[in-house]
Protein backbone atom coordinates (compact mmCIF):
# COMPACT_ATOMS: atom_id res chain seq x y z
CA UNK A 1 0.00 0.00 0.00
CA UNK A 2 1.64 3.47 -1.24
CA UNK A 3 1.15 6.50 0.76
CA UNK A 4 -1.74 7.85 -1.09
CA UNK A 5 -3.61 4.90 -0.94
CA UNK A 6 -3.12 5.37 2.98
CA UNK A 7 -4.27 9.04 2.67
CA UNK A 8 -7.39 7.78 0.96
CA UNK A 9 -8.30 5.21 3.63
CA UNK A 10 -7.74 7.32 6.73
CA UNK A 11 -9.59 10.47 4.78
CA UNK A 12 -12.63 7.10 4.41
CA UNK A 13 -12.16 6.02 8.05
CA UNK A 14 -12.10 9.76 9.45
CA UNK A 15 -15.50 10.39 7.63
CA UNK A 16 -16.96 7.42 8.85
CA UNK A 17 -15.83 7.91 12.69
CA UNK A 18 -17.51 11.37 12.30
CA UNK A 19 -20.44 10.08 10.71
CA UNK A 20 -20.89 7.23 13.68
CA UNK A 21 -20.12 10.30 16.34
CA UNK A 22 -22.76 12.44 15.28
CA UNK A 23 -25.48 9.49 15.01
CA UNK A 24 -24.24 8.09 18.42
CA UNK A 25 -24.75 12.23 19.56
CA UNK A 26 -28.28 12.22 18.16
CA UNK A 27 -29.29 8.76 20.00
CA UNK A 28 -28.02 10.12 23.30
CA UNK A 29 -30.07 13.55 22.75
CA UNK A 30 -33.04 11.12 22.28
CA UNK A 31 -32.83 8.97 25.06
CA UNK A 32 -32.11 12.11 27.12
CA UNK A 33 -35.25 13.69 26.38
CA UNK A 34 -38.26 13.30 28.03
CA UNK A 35 -41.54 11.75 26.56
CA UNK A 36 -43.09 14.77 26.53
CA UNK A 37 -40.00 16.89 24.43
CA UNK A 38 -39.74 13.90 22.20
CA UNK A 39 -43.61 13.61 21.62
CA UNK A 40 -43.49 17.38 20.43
CA UNK A 41 -40.63 17.35 18.42
CA UNK A 42 -42.05 14.36 16.92
CA UNK A 43 -44.95 16.95 15.59
CA UNK A 44 -43.10 20.20 14.82
CA UNK A 45 -41.26 17.45 12.55
CA UNK A 46 -44.54 16.61 10.88
CA UNK A 47 -45.31 20.09 10.80
CA UNK A 48 -42.34 21.66 9.51
CA UNK A 49 -42.17 18.84 6.68
CA UNK A 50 -43.34 21.03 3.32
CA UNK A 51 -44.04 18.30 1.80
CA UNK A 52 -45.96 16.13 4.21
CA UNK A 53 -49.28 18.37 4.35
CA UNK A 54 -51.05 20.40 2.05
CA UNK A 55 -51.39 23.45 4.09
CA UNK A 56 -54.70 25.28 3.42
CA UNK A 57 -54.77 28.90 4.93
CA UNK A 58 -57.73 29.38 7.28
CA UNK A 59 -59.23 32.35 4.72
CA UNK A 60 -59.58 30.08 2.20
CA UNK A 61 -60.76 27.24 4.38
CA UNK A 62 -63.21 26.07 2.12
CA UNK A 63 -60.61 24.33 0.37
CA UNK A 64 -59.89 22.21 3.30
CA UNK A 65 -61.46 18.89 3.01
CA UNK A 66 -59.93 17.29 6.19
CA UNK A 67 -57.95 14.93 3.77
CA UNK A 68 -55.32 12.65 5.50
CA UNK A 69 -52.39 14.95 3.87
CA UNK A 70 -53.77 18.35 4.82
CA UNK A 71 -53.58 20.72 7.64
CA UNK A 72 -55.33 24.03 7.89
CA UNK A 73 -52.97 27.08 8.67
CA UNK A 74 -54.22 30.46 10.25
CA UNK A 75 -52.66 32.57 12.38
CA UNK A 76 -53.51 31.11 16.03
CA UNK A 77 -51.62 27.72 14.87
CA UNK A 78 -52.04 24.67 12.94
CA UNK A 79 -55.15 22.52 13.22
CA UNK A 80 -54.51 19.27 12.21
CA UNK A 81 -57.25 15.91 12.07
CA UNK A 82 -56.42 12.71 14.09
CA UNK A 83 -56.32 11.29 10.35
CA UNK A 84 -53.62 13.51 9.58
CA UNK A 85 -51.96 12.95 12.37
CA UNK A 86 -51.81 8.91 11.80
CA UNK A 87 -50.87 9.61 8.01
CA UNK A 88 -47.67 11.87 9.46
CA UNK A 89 -46.91 8.90 12.17
CA UNK A 90 -46.81 6.28 9.61
CA UNK A 91 -44.69 8.41 6.74
CA UNK A 92 -42.23 9.14 9.37
CA UNK A 93 -42.34 5.84 10.83
CA UNK A 94 -42.83 6.64 14.37
CA UNK A 95 -42.99 3.66 16.34
CA UNK A 96 -43.95 3.54 20.12
CA UNK A 97 -45.74 7.51 19.73
CA UNK A 98 -49.34 7.01 19.16
CA UNK A 99 -52.34 9.89 18.55
CA UNK A 100 -53.08 9.35 22.12
CA UNK A 101 -50.02 10.05 23.52
CA UNK A 102 -49.37 13.16 21.16
CA UNK A 103 -52.84 14.37 22.53
CA UNK A 104 -51.60 13.60 26.33
CA UNK A 105 -48.53 15.71 25.77
CA UNK A 106 -49.95 18.72 24.21
CA UNK A 107 -52.51 18.89 26.35
CA UNK A 108 -50.52 18.99 30.04
CA UNK A 109 -47.98 21.49 27.89
CA UNK A 110 -51.47 23.22 27.11
CA UNK A 111 -50.81 23.28 23.78
CA UNK A 112 -54.00 21.73 22.61
CA UNK A 113 -57.14 23.51 21.43
CA UNK A 114 -58.96 20.65 20.77
CA UNK A 115 -63.07 21.10 19.08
Amino acid sequence: MDNSDKLKLKSKLDKALTLQKEKQKLHLEQLSMSEEDRVIKVVCELVDDKDLYRRCSYKDKALYRGEANEMLVSNRGVFLSRKALVYGLKRYNCTGISVKKIILALSQMELLDED
